[in-house]
């Protein structure tokens, strides 16, 4: 439990900023609002839970803040634009977005249900495209500041393919956004977090790498109140991953070793790869080397 002293260890840096924070009513996203509104922020909190998030507007309000709650649901435009509305409407503008929302679903690729895929991806994918794009939209000419949470998992996984997808998707959207949101003032990041969560504690959960002991959700949320503060204000198109005590920037997808040929056929392709591109191909999973942070 978050202590009143803990509000001066986080400062009141956002005061004056006003942010949503969309599957706010537990695990993450309710330590992402906790932390954003010990900051100073007023907050928005999402969740298509009713009571639980309304529960978590009044804990909220303890530190001073204003807070708002709307329980559209993200996989919708109306919904999406119902949460932005009801922030500009209610706490006089918006300058951040969390874009939390999101839901498991894990079977093996042989095995797996279309009803579940279309229903992950609608969540995780559109709600947050829809999310996102109605507040950068608000958020245009007086900029802002999108955080997107994505996943480790979208270097992929056995009996996670719609999941990881999912989530490689909202990588790739933080890339184009953070892109077009430069001219407009509008910064777009993603953290890629891993900690200890309902969704960690599912049958074949989605991390594929499991050598970093589970953060507390409140261990996470310092990073993304980071993200929305102005002193991330050089940092735009950037995947941030905290797993455990371990922080890293995730690479985005690039080319490795170019090689031309006047014309590709199958041998010369089958030389390619056997030869100088062999040692270009990648590892299946999630992979990282640790170094020890120097704190003093």
């Amino acid at each position: 439990m978050a202590t009143r002293e803990s509000a001066a260890d986080a400062g009141r840096e956002l005061a004056g900023r006003q942010v949503v924070v969309t599957g706010a009513a537990r695990g993450l996203g309710r330590a992402y609002a906790e932390h954003l509104a010990k900051s100073g922020a007023d907050v928005l909190v999402n969740d298509i839970d009713r009571d639980e998030v309304a529960a978590v507007a009044d804990e909220l309000a303890r530190w001073g803040t204003k807070i708002a709650v709307d329980s559209s649901s993200v996989d919708s435009w109306e919904g999406a634009r119902s949460i932005v509305d009801t922030c500009v409407g209610q706490l006089g503008g918006i300058s951040g977005l969390v874009n939390n929302a999101g839901i498991a679903h894990f079977a093996s690729v042989f095995e797996d249900e279309p009803a579940a895929v279309e229903r992950l991806l609608r969540v995780n994918v559109l709600g947050t495209f829809f999310v996102g794009m109605q507040a950068m939209r608000a958020m245009r000419g007086t900029g802002g500041s999108v955080v997107n949470i994505t996943s480790g998992a979208q270097a992929g996984g056995a009996r996670i393919g719609a999941y990881a997808a999912s989530k490689g998707a909202v990588s790739s959207a933080t890339y184009s956004w953070a892109l077009e949101g430069i001219p407009a003032g509008i910064r777009v990041n993603a953290v890629a977090p891993e900690a200890a969560t309902r969704m960690n504690r599912l049958p074949a959960g989605p991390i594929p790498d499991r050598s970093a002991p589970h953060a507390q959700p409140e261990h996470v949320a310092p990073l993304v109140t980071y993200l929305i503060s102005e002193r991330a204000r050089r940092i735009t198109g950037q995947v941030v991953r905290l797993a455990g005590t371990s922080l890293t920037v995730m690479s985005h997808p690039a080319l490795t070793v170019v090689l031309d040929a006047p014309v590709w056929t199958i041998e010369a392709v089958e030389r390619a790869l056997a030869g100088p591109l062999a040692e270009q191909l990648q590892p299946l999973g999630h992979a990282h080397r640790t170094y020890d942070f120097p704190l003093g």
